[in-house]
């Protein structure tokens, strides 16, 4: 493994990769066609 990668492999990462793809089975994500349509949901 690239040193540089390293960070991608911890524990830590790989729990939160598992959190999101959770997520994204379940539907809680948002996608957004623009900068401004954002930060409109997030205002």
């Amino acid at each position: 493994m690239d040193k540089s990668q390293a960070y991608f492999w911890t524990k830590k990462w790989q729990e939160r990769e598992r959190e999101a793809d959770e997520d994204i089975k379940a539907g809680r994500v948002k996608a957004f066609d623009s900068v401004e349509e954002l930060g409109e949901d997030l205002g």
